[in-house]
Formats: structure tokens, C-alpha cells, sequence
């Protein structure tokens, strides 16, 4: 399980909201100001900023104060902060329709976490005797009945709701369901699927994700997920093409999906790519706040922020950025030894040899047997080396690396032979 939150322009929202809140407290327009600055700040990704500002809301009961508390609650949920909990229990209590039931599926999401299946239950239960038909509410509540060892109830309830949304393409609950299912969720595997149709476009694709096959339907008729896993197989064919536009709309209908920030991700480089850095950055940063805390999925994105800073010549940002990964010591493998690495070009690109040597010789001496980045560090290396003045020891670093090399033909080992000969 992880927690997730909704990326939304809520400035319009609470708009919305204040224009009937009527029931809002004397200081509600103080209120409004702190949530709609704080709004801004959160869409932009400053959540620093708008956590500052959420926090001057007074928790009065209005819905006001139930959409700071949801907002709150969301960036505490995702820095694993035990203030999460309280702030969202009270927007479920107290936030706009819609952001209520967010608010509900948070908690839960947080108690299954925490092994808390009752509370996870409590969370949700009135949203989902109000509409057992919403398949995100149910997922959530029929897990917190399985964990509970009501595992019949749990199948029927949300088979029931399952069945009812299976073709709804805004159907988050489906496609949560269909991501655990691959991933060999215990109760995803439970649920019996014999009884669905594929009597639409996203009704088919979903099946085709179920079975495992090749999505065929067109991607403006995929779900959020559909688009994505559709996004994956085209990449991993060779094709890099993909309709951006309606990836970025799916996007901002249903962000608060649990794989919404792999779609931030591959707009994220996307952009990069096409070497429109400042939005590589901005959808970077916005899949740090979608993306579960752990390192293995913060260190990819924060990577793909850096990568983007860097190319537009922000290194101090960029370094920034890469340190989060190379100082966090949850950090194994193959992300550290990238995100040591792009240190080190980061401080070549510079000019600074002497940092950037340092970091390049951790790569080869720490993380070798990821041959990708060892070779670039030992190669980058010696053009440091030799930039230093200290050509014996930048040949001595070239010979290691091809007695060293598996990988002999390469354009790397290539582009080092090069140099080799040159000095």
C-alpha cells in the first residue's frame, strides 16, 4: 500500500467551495487568502511554501479549513509524517464533497500501512455504504475487511463494485485493482474475473492488462493506467512516439491514482528530452509529491529533476538534487550509483576536476558492476585527471577501465580508447 495525493489547480475548487460557504467562519476570507496562496504554491510544487501557508487555517469546521487540512494532510502523508492521519480524518469530516472521500481513502490508505485494518475500515465505511459502487472506495474497504479476515465479504463487495465500473474509464478503483493484480497482490488475486466484458475500448485494454497482452485499443480511449502501461510497451519496442496530450489530461483528471506519478514521470522526460527543461522539472517535482516516500522511487525522480536543472545550467539545484539520493543510505544499487555519477559530471560540466574526479572514482570503485555507469565514470574521469595536469594518472585510470570492461564495444569504451590515444 502507499499514499498517494491529488495534484489538482485548486484555486478554481476553492472558488467553488467559498462561493457557497456561507457557513465558513468570520475570518474566512483570511482563510481563503492562506488556501488559495497556499493552492498556488502546491500546484506549482513549492510544498514548503504551502505547507507554511495551510498551517495559519484555523481548524474551525468550515470547508475551508477541510480543504487546507486535505492539502496538509497530503504533503505530511507523503513526508511520513504522523500529523498526516489527524489532518485528513478531519477533512473527511469537514472538506467539499469529492475531497471528503479523498480524504477518507487516505486514512485507510495510511492504516493498512500501519496495520490498522479496523481503522482503515472506520475511515471509509460511510463512504462506501453511501456508494458501494465507487470501485476506489470499495478496493480500500474491501482491503481493510480482508485484512480483518472477513474475506467473503471482501471479495463480494468489491467484485460487486468491480463489475459495475470494469468499462468506466474514469474508474480509478478498477485500474488500482489491475495494478496490484500484476504486481501479485494476495487479495487482487482472490478476485474473480471470469464475469467481466470486454464491451467497450477500455474495457478490452483492461483485459489485455489482466492477461498480460499487448494493449491494442487507441490511447485516447485508455484509462490513466491503460495510457501508461500502453507508454511502456511502445518504449520498450523502440517506438518513443506517444499522444503527450492526453497523457498530461489524464494526468490532471486522475492524479490521485496510486501509478499517477509514473505519468508525471515519462511527461517529466518527455520534456527533458525535447529539451523543454523547465517543465522536465516541474512534472519531476510534481512525481515526488504522487510517488510513495521510499527511496527507490523518490531516487528516480529526483534524478529526473536534476537531470533536467542541470541542462539548464542550474547546477546548484541540480547538485541538490542528486544529493538527496547519494546521502541517503536507504540508497542501493544501480540509483546510487547514477545519481554519484551525475554528481560528478555535474561539477565536470563546471569545470571543478577536483570534485568532479572524486565523485566519478567512487562510481568505478563502489559500483563497477554496473558496467553502464562505471565506464562513463572511469572515462570522465581521466578527462578530469588530465584537465588537473596529472596525465600519468589519467592513462593509469584508462588502462583499469579496459582491463576492467566487458563491454568492449561499446561507444563509450570507444570514445575512452579515443582519448587514450590522443594523450
Amino acid at each position: 500500500m502507499r499514499i498517494f495525493v491529488k495534484i489538482f489547480l485548486f484555486a478554481a475548487a476553492c472558488h467553488g467551495a467559498f462561493a457557497a460557504g456561507t457557513a465558513d467562519s468570520g475570518n474566512s476570507a483570511t482563510a481563503k487568502d492562506f488556501v488559495e496562496r497556499g493552492a498556488s504554491f502546491y500546484a506549482r510544487g513549492d510544498y514548503a511554501a504551502a505547507k507554511e501557508l495551510f498551517r495559519q487555517v484555523k481548524l474551525d469546521g468550515s470547508q475551508t479549513s477541510g480543504i487546507a487540512a486535505y492539502l496538509l494532510g497530503s504533503i505530511y502523508a507523503n513526508e511520513g509524517s504522523p500529523d498526516a492521519f489527524k489532518m485528513l480524518e478531519y477533512a473527511a469530516a469537514h472538506a467539499p464533497d469529492g475531497m471528503d472521500v479523498a480524504a477518507g481513502v487516505q486514512c485507510a490508505k495510511i492504516s493498512l500501512i500501519n496495520g490498522k485494518p479496523e481503522i482503515a475500515k472506520t475511515s471509509l465505511e460511510k463512504f462506501a455504504n453511501a456508494n458501494p459502487a465507487d470501485a476506489q472506495v470499495a478496493w480500500y474497504y474491501s482491503q481493510s475487511l480482508w485484512e480483518l479476515g472477513e474475506k467473503s465479504q471482501a471479495k463480494r463487495f468489491f467484485e460487486s463494485a468491480l463489475k459495475k465500473d470494469f468499462g468506466e474509464i474514469s474508474a480509478i478503483g478498477v485500474d488500482i485493482f489491475i495494478d496490484a493484480k500484476i504486481s501479485g497482490d494476495e487479495f487482487a488475486e482472490s478476485i474473480d474475473i471470469s464475469g467481466l466484458r470486454g464491451d467497450s475500448a477500455v474495457a478490452v485494454s483492461r483485459l489485455e492488462m489482466l492477461s498480460c497482452k499487448k494493449i491494442t485499443p487507441k490511447q485516447s480511449e485508455l484509462s490513466l493506467l491503460g495510457q501508461i502501461e500502453k507508454i511502456d510497451q511502445n518504449l520498450r519496442g523502440g517506438a518513443g512516439d506517444f499522444d503527450v496530450a492526453a497523457l498530461e489530461e489524464s494526468l490532471k483528471k486522475y492524479s490521485s491514482a496510486p501509478y499517477s506519478w509514473r505519468a508525471a514521470l515519462i511527461l517529466s522526460e518527455y520534456y527533458t528530452s525535447k529539451k523543454e527543461y523547465e517543465k522536465g522539472a516541474v512534472f519531476a517535482k510534481n512525481a515526488q509529491l504522487l510517488a510513495p516516500p521510499e527511496i527507490e522511487y523518490q531516487g528516480r525522480l529526483l534524478i529526473a529533476e536534476g537531470d533536467a536543472l542541470r541542462l539548464m545550467k542550474k547546477y546548484a539545484a541540480a547538485d541538490s538534487a542528486y544529493l538527496k539520493v547519494v546521502m541517503n543510505r536507504r540508497a542501493k544499487g544501480e540509483i546510487a550509483a547514477e545519481a554519484t555519477y551525475k554528481v560528478g559530471i555535474n561539477w565536470f560540466e563546471q569545470g571543478d576536476w577536483a570534485k568532479a574526479h572524486v565523485y566519478f572514482e567512487r562510481v568505478f570503485v563502489l559500483y563497477f558492476h554496473f558496467e553502464y555507469w562505471g565506464a562513463r565514470a572511469y572515462y570522465y574521469d581521466a578527462r578530469a585527471l588530465f584537465s588537473l595536469g596529472e596525465r600519468r594518472d589519467a592513462n593509469a585510470t584508462l588502462i583499469e577501465y579496459f582491463r576492467r570492461a566487458k563491454d568492449r564495444k561499446s561507444e563509450i569504451y570507444k570514445e575512452a580508447r579515443k582519448f587514450y590515444n590522443s594523450i
